[in-house]
């Protein structure tokens, strides 16, 4: 693990005026867009949520067209944030923890020539609510035109006195076509079925497949996973921090019971959340540094 000082170091970066990013702003809520050759990224500072991911024009990212943008609860789609647990995985009562739907602030924006960086804090400590625990996160999101990548790397620190668990996962929503979407990689692995009350199962088939509601927390998966449809491939990297996998799409009767979600949006997404979950939480003493990181690589068909 790294170090709190590294961590505080990182969080102390200015961003530079000659990075490759703009500010904007939609109904109050600010975001930043950093780009890279072909490619851009808009990350709205309310949960640090990167919210879209184009290259060439073409968005490679779902959001739903009934998000909300008032602050009051997490954006639908995109790329969530979930700290200090995923799911109810936690001993929080709001699904996914609160840090997506906490306002993070923009610490630092550097550009090379292939890549761009954002880099954003939160520490905000809720005494009176079910995670007392002083924490310092850091997520830092890259993209690269050159190489088709969006990177994204969570730090969790614990400057306090007292150790603190968590689980986490970043909660990607990819564009796909869901009807003809596969996930692969996950052969052999042992998943929690939630829709069969999370009994613990093997995965037998070749590719994960959607003909109805999926809902898996995978364990120990593999270091790439992909994420296909016709128009593209998605190879999904990530480090050993990240052990698990969730794979879900709400499909129709879920789709239309969800307030901020079309009825029909099932069709253009299918999610794979790169996270800890399932696997167990992860336990930081006091001073102690937790990180983890996915990496996508979009293949894009011409």
């Amino acid at each position: 693990m790294a170090t709190l000082a590294q961590a505080e170091e990182t969080a102390a970066t200015a961003p530079p005026s000659d990075a490759a990013y703009t500010m904007g702003e939609r109904s109050g809520m600010q975001f930043v867009i950093i780009s890279s050759g072909a490619a851009t990224v808009t990350i709205y500072l309310h949960g640090s949520h990167v919210a879209s991911w184009q290259h060439g024009g073409k968005e490679l990212l779902f959001m739903s067209e009934n998000a909300v943008y008032n602050g009051t609860k997490a954006l639908r789609g995109g790329i969530p944030v979930c700290f200090p647990q995923f799911g109810d995985l936690g001993p929080c009562k709001a699904q996914h923890g609160f840090a997506r739907n906490l306002p993070w602030t923009l610490v630092g924006v550097t550009a090379t020539a292939t890549t761009t960086t954002a880099r954003f804090a939160l520490c905000s400590v809720q005494p009176e609510s079910e995670f007392p625990f002083p924490y310092h996160l850091t997520n830092e999101v890259t993209v690269s035109g050159a190489e088709r990548t969006l990177a994204q790397e969570l730090v969790v620190a614990n400057p306090g006195t007292t150790q603190f668990s968590f689980t986490t996962a970043l909660h990607t929503y990819f564009k796909v076509n869901a009807l003809e979407a596969t996930v692969g990689g996950l052969r052999g692995c042992k998943y929690l079925d939630s829709l069969d009350g999370r009994v613990e199962k093997v995965d037998l088939e070749e590719e994960v497949c959607f003909a109805s509601e999926v809902d898996r927390i995978y364990m120990g998966v593999p270091r790439v996973v992909t994420v296909s449809d016709s128009s593209v491939n998605f190879d999904i990297g990530t480090t050993a921090t990240l052990s698990d996998g969730i794979v879900w799409n709400p499909w129709i009767a879920k789709a239309a019971s969800m307030k901020d979600y079309g009825d029909e949006e099932w069709r253009d997404h299918v999610c794979h959340e790169a996270g800890r979950a399932a696997s167990g939480p992860v336990t930081l003493a006091p001073g102690e540094v937790w990180s983890g990181t996915q990496t996508i690589t979009a293949h894009i068909s011409s």
